[in-house]
């Protein structure tokens, strides 16, 4: 009640992902930070990309379009978390922590050891979840 001629929000985490006409809804007003996610080969070709570059940026962005995903290629993300920049190591804990893939849980147990405390935070936050 009351919310005629609001629009609704449409961001990545207000969205209620299979609800009532949400695929609609997201077509004809697709959120400019959310949008839909990348194709799985982009992504990776994206991250290999910035690697070579050493653009931790790039591939911080493309760590987040990993993480609206519900599975992606864990063996192939798991040595960023020996990445030298802890903001990737935190990109890639906010990206699998959802996952549902095997060796989630492995991977999220190494990066509790992390020598930074920012990432043993994101951790630790995910893991609260």
């Amino acid at each position: 009640p009351g919310a005629h001629g609001t629009p609704p929000c449409l961001c990545f985490g207000c969205r209620e992902r299979g609800g009532y006409g949400a695929r609609r809804l997201g077509e004809r007003r697709p959120h400019p930070l959310d949008g839909p996610p990348p194709a799985p080969r982009v992504l990776l070709a994206r991250v290999e990309a910035a690697e070579a570059r050493g653009d931790t940026a790039a591939l911080r962005e493309a760590l987040h379009w990993y993480g609206m995903r519900r599975r992606g290629p864990l063996a192939r993300l798991a040595p960023l978390a020996r990445h030298a920049d802890p903001a990737v190591r935190i990109a890639l804990v906010e990206a699998v922590a959802s996952w549902t893939a095997p060796g989630v849980d492995a991977l999220l147990g190494e990066l509790e050891h992390d020598p930074d405390p920012r990432v043993r935070e994101a951790v630790d936050d995910w893991r609260v979840r």
